[in-house]
């Protein structure tokens, strides 16, 4: 089947739709089986799509289209039928749903492709951007100038926000005007140029025509290249069409096509689903300094990425930089204004809610992440507290919490977890037998009682100026639903943290340090047993990453009972929700199964395992081997495949290959010894996808990759070998410990391994974790380099 699709995508370029029965999985999580599938098999079927430039369609549905209908152990269901197209057919057409319809007799669903018409829907507020191609207007400076200089003083951020929502309908009316549709306008361009050329013109006017269309492809490429938020290209060879096509693609994820609500029923109508998602939000956000111009123009000009979607507003922090000269008085003004007065006005916290799927087939609301758009000018505000928050936050937040303070990593917690875990596990007393209980709490930033931060910061000893500031930003909000690119009405919240607001994480941190305090609190009055990896090391109780919560405590009915009253008391103070069906829970030998049994009961927990992942990183139960680290693999396809290599110049491949590909790994590398096999993978994925293909079959590789690998100034391109990045990276992680020798991952790596001597003169011993297998590893390289 391969062979023939190759050989279909040889001999014809036009757009196609791939439509069946293949057979074939392309990931493991697509097969529902005690047994896993051959992954050799899938790879070659990646393999096929990558080289033939076809991609998923995506799908509604049950989430397989084989079942053999057998009991038990014995049941095999697995996503066999799809639908695929290549770039050229998507973008024909965009609107076809893919569905996986039921079946009464055959073990294969019947899918089905529709390609229905947009239903009309009631008028919604039409969202205004500032484009960025609008720049190569000369005019642009001066509509800027008359519209902005129009009006009162603007001396506080209610009348900036005025003057803004002022400048933006006079662009969209001049941009009506003066900026005419790049696609017809480069078309246009084209003809005019080989007319030229055929009637053997002046070459000043080739010249001309030349240069307008050279502008006009620019142009081009600004526009979509705001359209695909791709950060890691700025300037360079032009790849227009990739930037295309991926405007493309993020629009297609994004769209929703269809909702379920909570009788079970789909809906596909605009309307529905969009007073669907306004009345979700509103119940779930509803309850049960002295500044100078240098300090918010560096915020401005340096501390908010210039492209990054924009508020309701729709002006981009590219706006401000570029007109800083303009604006710069009376932002600074309006700001001040603020710090001094605590009052956030109507307008400037206006904040647009969009729609990020969480999974790869979400059909409910809860299967989207919202994240909130903040207006530039509320940033600048949000930001300038951050600032003077992050120095202290070292002082005010419990040391088991690794994030955002600075200082701290989140390799931190995760070597902890580990040496935790290998302790669990290698323990063989029941009396001092423990388990690792891995918390989830629901939609924790949105739950958050805006009383109980308000009084924890208090608590803290932060001043009466101060507090009013946060609390002005919080509960100044007002939430609309961007819905498919359409704002929804506006309401407004009583409860909850917006994702995507600067201030969020760090104030999030205040709220959930409070857990910490509560199960330190149970630890010195004796209710809980916390873990210790040996004799000297410190207790640890819990591990927090923001909202990802690990607890520790003896296996026993008691404590687990001890633990259940303690979140009981958390929730109801702070308002979270503890999502039981997504909490699991680790044993170790020591526990027997009736102590098993009833730790679970107490819980309420019925998953003994964490899905083979904790903070991203494989879970070192049993031996490290190259199944742990396949979702390191498939991510790397994932990408490739989203790419479509033919629409990426040479540089474009290279700063992608660097920026992308190979950073991805970097995560995972820094905390574990890759095996050889997935470094292998890994380097074959990134040659593969470098040399290219063309009509189905693999370009021929002109270069060894050893040369490939070498830095520039030695002939190659810079590419990194896995294998020695590996090394290097934790090399790294050893240097960090040595360097930071009070931090909570020291204190408890130290006492088990090296407690009268240093990481440099310590002789490595048997029953060690994983994790410090690894830094055994990246010390090798570290001691050639003290030498």
């Amino acid at each position: 089947m391969w062979s023939l699709i190759n050989s279909i995508r040889q001999f014809s370029n036009l757009p196609w739709l791939v439509l069946g029965d293949f057979n074939e999985a392309l990931w493991q999580f697509e097969h529902f089986s005690v047994r896993q599938r051959n992954e050799t098999q899938m790879q070659s079927f990646r393999d096929v799509l990558q080289t033939c430039d076809l991609h998923a369609l995506g799908f509604s549905g049950v989430p397989y289209t084989y079942d053999n209908r057998r009991e038990g152990r014995n049941n095999i269901r697995v996503r066999l039928d799809r639908a695929l197209a290549d770039n050229d057919w998507r973008e024909m057409f965009g609107n076809a749903r893919v569905s996986h319809l039921t079946s009464t007799r055959s073990d294969h669903c019947p899918i089905s492709v529709c390609f229905s018409p947009e239903d009309c829907r009631p008028f919604h507020t039409k969202c205004l951007h500032y484009e960025i191609c609008w720049e190569r207007e000369p005019s642009l400076q001066e509509v800027i100038t008359d519209a902005w200089s129009e009006g009162v003083s603007k001396s506080d951020l209610g009348e900036i926000s005025t003057a803004l929502h002022r400048v933006m309908t006079r662009l969209h009316s001049w941009s009506k005007v003066k900026v005419k549709n790049v696609g017809k306008e480069l078309e246009k361009a084209r003809k005019r140029l080989t007319s030229l050329l055929v009637s053997d013109a002046e070459s000043s006017l080739v010249r001309q025509a030349l240069d307008h269309l050279n502008e006009l492809l620019y142009r081009e490429e600004m526009l979509w290249l705001q359209r695909s938020r791709i950060n890691w290209l700025k300037e360079g060879d032009r790849n227009t069409r990739f930037f295309h096509s991926k405007g493309v693609w993020r629009a297609k994820k994004n769209k929703i096509s269809a909702l379920r609500d909570a009788s079970g029923t789909v809906h596909h109508l605009t309307n529905v689903m969009e007073q669907m998602a306004t009345d979700y939000f509103k119940t779930l956000f509803s309850a049960d300094p002295n500044l100078d111009h240098s300090r918010v123009t560096t915020l401005i000009q340096e501390k908010i990425g210039p492209l990054k979607a924009p508020g309701p507003d729709g002006f981009p922090a590219r706006f401000f930089q570029r007109n800083w000269g303009l604006l710069k008085e009376e932002v600074v003004k309006a700001v001040k204004e603020f710090f001094n007065t605590g009052v956030m006005p109507a307008g400037v916290n206006e904040t647009a809610i969009v729609l990020i799927p969480k999974v790869d087939q979400p059909i409910e609301l809860r299967d989207y992440r919202p994240i909130s758009l903040c207006n530039v000018l509320y940033k600048v505000v949000s930001k300038c507290l951050v600032n003077r928050l992050r120095p202290i936050l070292d002082e005010l937040i419990s040391p088991n919490q690794s994030a955002f303070v600075p200082g701290r990593m989140i390799t931190d917690n995760a070597l902890i977890a580990f040496e935790c875990f290998h302790s669990i596990q290698k323990n063989k007393k029941l009396s001092s037998a423990t388990c690792a209980y891995k918390l989830d709490l629901s939609k924790a930033y949105d739950r958050v009682d805006w009383k109980f931060l308000e009084q924890s910061m208090y608590k803290l000893g932060f001043a009466h100026c101060w507090v009013n500031w946060i609390m002005s930003c919080i509960t100044s909000v007002r939430y609309s639903v961007k819905f498919n690119g359409t704002l929804l009405s506006t309401f407004a919240p009583s409860r909850g943290l917006r994702q995507g607001d600067p201030l969020s994480p760090f104030l999030f941190l205040f709220v959930v340090d409070g857990l910490s305090l509560l199960l330190e609190e149970r630890v010195a009055q004796g209710a809980l047993s916390p873990v210790h990896i040996c004799r000297r090391a410190p207790g640890i109780s819990n591990l927090l990453f923001t909202d990802d919560t690990l607890l520790f405590f003896k296996a026993t009915s008691e404590q687990a009972n001890v633990v259940m009253n303690v979140l009981a008391d958390y929730a109801w103070c702070t308002g979270q929700l503890i999502n039981q069906e997504k909490c699991s829970i680790m044993f170790g030998e020591a526990s027997p199964p009736d102590v098993q049994e009833s730790v679970r009961s107490v819980l309420q927990v019925g998953s003994t395992s964490f899905d083979d992942k904790y903070l991203g990183f494989p879970t070192p139960e049993g031996r490290m081997n190259k199944g742990k680290f396949q979702s390191l693999q498939e991510k790397l396809c994932k990408r490739i495949m989203q790419w479509g290599e033919n629409f990426l110049s040479s540089g474009g491949k290279e700063i992608l290959i660097k920026a992308v590909l190979q950073a991805i790994t970097v995560y995972v590398m820094g905390i574990f010894k890759l095996p050889d096999s997935i470094c292998d993978e890994l380097t074959k994925l990134t040659r593969n996808f470098w040399w290219g293909s063309e009509k189905g079959k693999r370009k021929a590789h002109w270069k060894s990759w050893d040369c490939i690998t070498k830095p520039k100034h030695c002939g190659g391109l810079g590419f990194r070998d896995f294998r020695l990045f590996n090394q290097a990276l934790l090399a790294r992680q050893a240097w960090r410990l040595i360097e930071n020798p009070h931090s909570l991952c020291v204190q408890v790596l130290k006492a088990k391994y090296y407690p009268n001597g240093s990481l440099i003169d310590t002789s490595f011993g048997g029953n060690a974790s994983s994790g410090w297998r690894a830094i055994e590893y990246g010390l090798e390289l570290l001691k050639k380099g003290l030498i």
